[in-house]
């Protein structure tokens, strides 16, 4: 058994709180880009993504991936067991997050439903899913 020393235990608890911070920060980035994509108002982010090739599908894969890293990292990589396997908390909440905002698009006239802004999320979670599980397994 390895025990942490109080300076230790004191670090790992303000890293957690950090990350948490980060998370909620992350979060409501996430929630303001789609109040203003839903109201149809630009942004520098918009912008930037236009001008960059394939910069909407990076800004997926980017956004909802780093996401999902955050939330898996704060939720301590929390698994939840599904069927034969299992599965990161933070990983299905952006899973079932993305999937619903990308369906919810068709009841705003300024969006439009869009599988492959849907596959470049997807791409994001599952990266950034191993990612987390790297960091996870070095940090056991």
């Amino acid at each position: 058994m390895i025990v942490k020393s109080k300076v230790q235990q004191t670090a790992g608890v303000t890293l957690h709180r950090a990350l948490i911070a980060m998370t909620i920060s992350c979060g409501g980035f996430i929630a303001w880009i789609l109040y203003m994509a839903n109201t149809d108002q630009d942004t520098l982010f918009f912008s930037l993504a236009r001008n960059l090739p394939h910069g909407d599908k990076i800004s997926h894969i980017t956004l909802f991936g780093f996401f999902t890293l955050l939330l898996n990292l704060s939720t301590r990589c929390k698994t939840l067991a599904i069927y034969n396997g299992s599965c990161y908390l933070g990983t299905l909440s952006v899973w079932v997050f993305v999937t619903l905002e990308e369906m919810s698009q068709s009841f705003f006239p300024s969006r439009t439903v869009d599988l492959v802004d849907y596959a470049a999320s997807l791409i994001g979670i599952v990266l950034f899913s191993f990612l987390s599980w790297l960091i996870n397994r070095r940090n056991s």
